[in-house]
């Protein structure tokens, strides 16, 4: 690993004259846990890191004007349990809920998971499913863009060097969320396989469904297909399996280590069914699935959630 300098600025205003003092040659450092790893391989050499983990404005999870706001810099501790996360963003508190490991989810931060642009990044599926915006700030000059358009493929996104992601963004509304996950193992284990699904049904009509899959493809995927099968319809089994089906085909998995493309395809049919059914048909709660590899085969573990509901 190459030596490199930590800026630490106390304010906001602070990391624009560090970020101009290193004349481009800088990455921000928040949670670290993705960053040391690639520097310690020789990837993003940079000389010097400017800290923004203990930044106020980053941080935060706060509700207000129809919209509920968090920190980049939260934690994916903090997130997976605020109650307003809880209430009102559930695919993105299940997902957070399994993050890798507790260690892990009490350093890395929200707006790292989505900046690293990982395909199997549990946190980021989510982020897309619950409709985020993200708001970056670029020398001091804030906008406002859908936090899915900044993926481009793997480990690569549409931020500039200089672009620092303040906040996400989410509308505050009364919808059902799941997350559900294929691994080697039901923690400690990155995705083989995920799924984030949000809905908002009106008696039992589909008005809205979100549908993103990860690590499936060079970048998170939205089967829009799925998506318009379903809506405005009164889902039923047949519906949901066809659903499936426009998800397996959508996808363009790899083989790697973790898993082959033939296996990978199949399965996010399987967990894109799982997911739609505990969004779409239960009417009392719904569920993370966490799936899990097996001598027996596939483990599925729940956990509720209340669901709130106009």
């Amino acid at each position: 690993m190459i030596p490199v300098t930590v800026v630490q600025p106390k304010k906001l205003s602070g990391v624009w004259s560090a970020a101009r003092a290193a004349k481009g040659g800088f990455k921000f450092l928040a949670g670290g846990t993705d960053l040391v790893i690639n520097a310690r391989h020789g990837k993003n050499a940079r000389r010097v890191w400017i800290d923004i983990s203990r930044l106020k404005e980053l941080k935060g999870i706060t509700e207000g004007r129809g919209k509920i706001r968090i920190g980049a810099a939260e934690t994916v501790a903090a997130v997976c349990s605020s109650p307003a996360v809880r209430k009102w963003l559930p695919a993105l508190a299940q997902a957070c809920r399994h993050f890798a490991s507790p260690p892990l989810r009490n350093m890395a931060t929200l707006g790292g998971n989505c900046a690293n642009a990982s395909p199997s990044a549990d946190a980021a599926c989510a982020l897309c499913a619950e409709q985020a915006a993200a708001v970056i700030s670029r020398a001091g000059k804030i906008r406002r863009v859908a936090a899915e358009s900044l993926f481009l493929g793997p480990k690569h996104t549409a931020l500039r060097p200089d672009d620092l992601i303040l906040a996400f963004e989410f509308p505050r509304r009364a919808h059902r969320g799941v997350f559900a996950k294929l691994g080697a193992r039901e923690s400690f284990a990155i995705s083989k396989v995920s799924a984030a699904v949000a809905a908002e049904l009106r008696n039992g009509v589909v008005c809205s469904l979100s549908i993103r899959l990860g690590a499936v493809g060079p970048k998170i995927v939205r089967p829009e297909s799925a998506e318009k099968l379903l809506l405005g319809l009164r889902p039923g089994a047949a519906a949901i399996a066809d659903a499936a089906r426009l998800c397996a085909v959508a996808v363009s998995p790899i083989d790697d280590v973790r898993s082959t493309a033939a296996y990978r395809r199949d399965m996010a049919r399987v967990i894109s069914k799982r997911a739609l059914e505990a969004v779409l048909l239960k009417t009392s709660y719904s569920y993370c699935v966490i799936n899990t590899t097996k001598a027996t085969g596939l483990h599925f573990s729940h956990e509720t959630h209340e669901i709130h509901e106009k």
